[in-house]
């Protein structure tokens, strides 16, 4: 479930910092996975995962702490992931 809320100036400030970032993706051979699988990271945030088990695209999100992006980069880069995972 997703909540919306107003943010305070402290946050907006913290918000337009962290959308600054650079995301990456990396194709890898994950050990507990039958197939490749694209990692996607936010400078050296693990964020999430996209798999292909069973002719069926998942993402598996990872948070060991609250990060704050762009939606329409995190689009972006999960679009991108998805390509490469299955060329």
């Amino acid at each position: 479930m997703f909540s919306f809320g107003c943010a305070k100036s402290s946050e907006i400030a913290k918000n337009i910092k962290l959308s600054m970032n650079k995301f990456s993706i990396e194709i890898v051979s994950a050990p507990e996975k039958a197939f490749l699988v694209a990692e996607i990271w936010l400078n050296e945030n693990l964020i999430a995962e996209i798999s292909n088990e069973k002719n069926e695209l998942v993402v598996e999100f990872f948070a060991s702490k609250n990060l704050i992006f762009n939606v329409s980069e995190l689009f972006e880069v999960l679009n991108a992931a998805k390509q490469k995972l299955l060329q």
